[in-house]
């Protein structure tokens, strides 16, 4: 057999010599008729992932259907997108886009790159994208590459790590740009939540499940109740203190599954929840359940941000359930912040802005702005300000 013929025309030819049908082969490999029509016609080619089931269907060696060296493009396509994700995880998408396009160009049938670059497509900015492709940008370009990424490895892809992460990737995309309906479509295509092979395995095994099973699916589910938890408290059909008791049942839950230490990765649950409570008690005039779910809110987002890349959970539900945190873009940014407490301001304000009859009256860091002669002057009341470990300042009044 001539090294220098098509894969297809390979497929094509040893399909013939052992007396198969397309619609045969298809069905052997859980395809359709019309994708061995395609692969025979060099219009596409089979997955990585089918080469071996092929070999086996033809009696050869999948380098005789392919001509190379299978493992070592495998090695090369998993180098390529290791490279790709780490500069993913440290914000610099356009980097990740491009040498993932690169790697497309050499391996156009990868569909691990194709997933892997329709990801890096949704997350990067349109500039990058148009740097990248050398051409003009907009929403839609993006989108439609996107899409056709995601279509390709849905429809031929047979690995389903890989085909999930499609899914995931174009839902997403479809959601954030408004495509509600489009992103619905992809959604019901996926299995039944009471189908999921976690959930099957658990009821199938049950006290004998691998125990590692068992703490993924606790995490899971966790995190799923939280969420459910709080769209049902955003929702009109519940009253204030009902509302109030879901997003309290949240910070219960994940208090309970999590210790403290574990809870980290699952924090941004807490500061929606506690954002939510501190806005319905503001609502309400309860100044103080306000200021201490404000302070919680803080807490929680500190928790978040101080939790490493990447970790294992201790707690006993979901131990040695690997977590990390997500590394933000590099961009300039600042959160500004009212406040009317003096504490509140000096824990967790890195500037401060004062202001006093409608102008600045002082700025900087906590230290340099609290202090007694600015409370005298400004708030008409003797108090000091006193310094805390961790840089911080507490405003204690003298009487």
């Amino acid at each position: 057999m001539s090294k220098s013929m098509s894969i297809g025309k390979t497929i094509k030819k040893l399909r013939r010599e052992r007396d198969i049908t397309q619609e045969q082969l298809a069905a052997y490999l859980g395809i359709t008729s019309r994708a061995v029509s395609q692969w025979e016609c060099d219009r596409t080619a089979p997955d990585i992932t089918q080469l071996p089931l092929l070999s086996a269907i033809f009696d050869t060696t999948t380098d005789a259907i392919l001509g190379v060296d299978l493992q070592r493009n495998e090695e090369r396509i998993e180098r390529l997108v290791e490279e790709a994700a780490a500069f993913s995880r440290s914000g610099d998408f356009a980097a990740a886009t491009r040498l993932l396009e690169d790697g497309l160009k050499q391996y156009p049938r990868s569909y691990r790159i194709m997933a892997e670059l329709a990801e890096a497509l949704s997350c990067a900015d349109l500039d990058a994208y148009a740097h990248t492709v050398g051409a003009a940008a907009d929403i839609d370009s993006v989108s439609h590459r996107v899409r056709a990424l995601c279509d390709t490895v849905i429809d031929e892809c047979t690995e389903e790590t890989v085909r999930d992460r499609a899914f995931q990737t174009i839902i997403y995309r479809c959601k954030n740009s408004g495509q509600s309906e489009l992103a619905a479509a992809y959604a019901n295509r996926l299995p039944h939540m009471w189908a999921s092979r976690e959930d099957m395995l658990v009821g199938i095994y049950e006290q004998q499940a691998d125990p590692a099973l068992l703490h993924r699916y606790a995490a899971f589910c966790t995190d799923r109740l939280a969420k459910c938890l709080a769209l049902l408290a955003a929702t009109d059909r519940f009253s204030t203190d009902e509302k109030n008791r879901l997003l309290h049942q949240i910070a219960d839950i994940v208090n309970t599954v999590y210790c403290e230490q574990d809870s980290n990765y699952y924090a941004h649950h807490l500061v929606s929840a506690y954002q939510t409570l501190a806005e319905n008690y503001a609502l309400a005039s309860d100044k103080e359940n306000t200021l201490l779910c404000l302070e919680k809110m803080c807490e929680a987002g500190i928790l978040f941000d101080t939790y490493p890349e990447e970790a294992a959970a201790t707690s006993p539900a979901v131990r040695g359930e690997r977590r990390g945190r997500p590394v933000p873009r590099e961009k300039n940014a600042c959160v500004v912040c009212v406040l009317h407490t003096l504490n509140l301001a000096a824990h967790y304000c890195d500037d401060i802005l004062l202001l006093w009859r409608g102008e600045v009256y002082k700025s900087g860091a906590p230290a340099d702005v609290i202090t007694p002669a600015t409370l005298r002057e400004v708030y008409g009341v003797e108090a000091v300000a006193c310094p805390l470990p961790g840089g911080q300042t507490e405003v204690v009044p003298v009487y």
